[in-house]
């Protein structure tokens, strides 16, 4: 046994590493952080330890065991296999089982560098106890700055004071964009979350987001609507190509949107709202009971669950409202439906769809998660034009019934259904140096004490 350590240790140092092998070690050492960050089996983390505390002639004995294991993960999260028997190359293996994905090297470098920032040990917290406003004189403005230029959002141009100068409230805008927050320049709770969000926690969204995101896009085709639910926007992609791009609201902490994936069936011209029994209970019983007008107002509609339309004085309805309120309720078509214009209606077991709505000025809102579980459309109108361009069979019933006046409703049938796709991102590289941050509303990716402690 004791010879057997002796031949191995001379066989080691008698190996020469290559460029080619230093190369396949870098590669290999971006790849094998990135899995060690993503991956909640522990594994990867497990090599990781063992690969950083070994010598390179070692790292390179451990590689293709390790690169197996790799292949084997991503064959797992839907990528195709790449690893061949016949490639001997380690330069060659270590690329062939990364994934074939333009933003791998963004994510990585990026990952690269949070890693260089936690190694500088240079990440004080910036104190949460005022709040800062462009023109405030205040000692940690210098710490702030720091900051800012730690996370690429200050340049230069900075002459360094104690004043929250204009200078330092661009660069504020600019990460407030990044993190999905409202573009005020104040430094208030949430904008103080994210600054004090340490690198490697910023390092594991990337990783856990990207691994996600990489896997899923294998179910995605050429022509497709998806809704990042965090992030408040949905993506229309044709041919390909990006088509249409809106911002959305979404479901609140409390009545989640679901991610999943459906097909889009039809399109409503002027829908009907059937209100799902939890929120006439919830949300307008309530309503009710304070204005005995309410429904009237509003163009509701009740019945039995028999189905027999009913009909009540506002005083009778607020003593209704006082107790369980057993009726049915449907919102006719007009100015007030809270579905707007249109729905696009596809299938699940959730009662969910895309819809417009009249409460314009809440998607000038920063957190737009405030539905009760539908997703609302901005860009609606331009929606329901691609639809009817693309998908609408009886255009000329269309044309026809979008201008015409009153408010009757039409279902529309398709040519063919079109993929959706809900999902839940937070965290994205936008181009090689530009890090995306949205809220996890649904507290979904919270893994450590600190993102456990954020303000949510």
């Amino acid at each position: 046994m004791r010879c057997l350590g002796l031949i191995l240790m001379v066989w080691l140092s008698s190996m020469q590493v290559s460029a080619d092998d230093s190369q396949a070690l870098d590669n290999f050492e971006r790849h094998l952080r990135l899995l060690s960050l993503a991956d909640d089996s522990g594994r990867f983390l497990a090599y990781s330890q063992l690969f950083y505390q070994s010598s390179d002639e070692a790292k390179l004995a451990h590689m293709d065991d390790i690169i197996l294991d790799m292949s084997l993960f991503w064959q797992q999260h839907g990528q195709p296999a790449q690893l061949s028997s016949e490639v001997t190359d380690r330069l060659a293996r270590a690329l062939a089982v990364e994934p074939k994905v333009k933003d791998y090297l963004w994510v990585t470098n990026r990952i690269r560098y949070l890693d260089w920032l936690v190694a500088q040990n240079d990440w004080p917290r910036l104190p949460g106890k005022v709040w800062l406003r462009p023109g405030d004189q205040h000692p940690d403005v210098a710490l702030l700055a720091r900051r800012l230029k730690q996370l690429g959002d200050l340049a230069s141009g900075w002459q360094g004071s104690t004043l929250y100068d204009e200078t330092l409230s661009l660069a504020v805008k600019r990460f407030q964009q990044r993190h999905g927050l409202e573009p005020d320049a104040v430094i208030g709770p949430r904008t103080l979350y994210w600054l004090n969000l340490p690198p490697q926690d910023r390092a594991q969204l990337l990783a856990k987001n990207f691994v996600e995101r990489t896997s899923y896009s294998t179910r995605l085709g050429d022509r497709y609507l998806l809704v990042n639910i965090p992030a408040y926007e949905l993506k229309l992609v044709d041919g390909g190509l990006p088509r249409l791009h809106s911002r959305v609201i979404v479901g609140s902490p409390y009545r989640q949107t679901p991610v999943m994936h459906s097909q889009i069936s039809n399109l409503i011209l002027n829908p009907n709202w059937n209100v799902p029994r939890k929120l006439v209970y919830r949300d307008i019983r309530p309503k009710v009971l304070a204005d005995g007008h309410y429904l009237a107002e509003r163009g509701f509609d009740i019945f039995d669950f028999e189905g027999h339309k009913l009909t009540f004085t506002p005083e009778q309805l607020q003593q209704e409202a006082a107790t369980t309120f057993p009726y049915r309720l449907v919102q006719r078509p007009g100015e007030k439906n809270a579905l707007g214009r249109y729905k696009f209606h596809f299938a699940n077991n959730f009662s969910v769809y895309l819809h417009d709505t009249p409460d314009k000025a809440l998607f000038n809102r920063a957190d737009r998660a405030l539905s009760s579980g539908c997703i609302r459309v901005e860009r609606v109108d331009a929606l329901a034009n691609w639809f009817a361009a693309n998908l609408v069979m009886d255009k000329q019933t269309w044309v026809a019934r979008v201008n015409a006046p009153g408010f009757e409703t039409q279902w529309f049938a398709l040519s063919d259904v079109l993929p959706i796709h809900l999902v839940y991102w937070t965290a994205w590289m936008q181009g090689p140096d530009k890090a995306q941050f949205r809220n996890d509303i649904y507290h979904k990716f919270i893994s450590t004490n600190e993102l456990s402690a954020g303000l949510k």
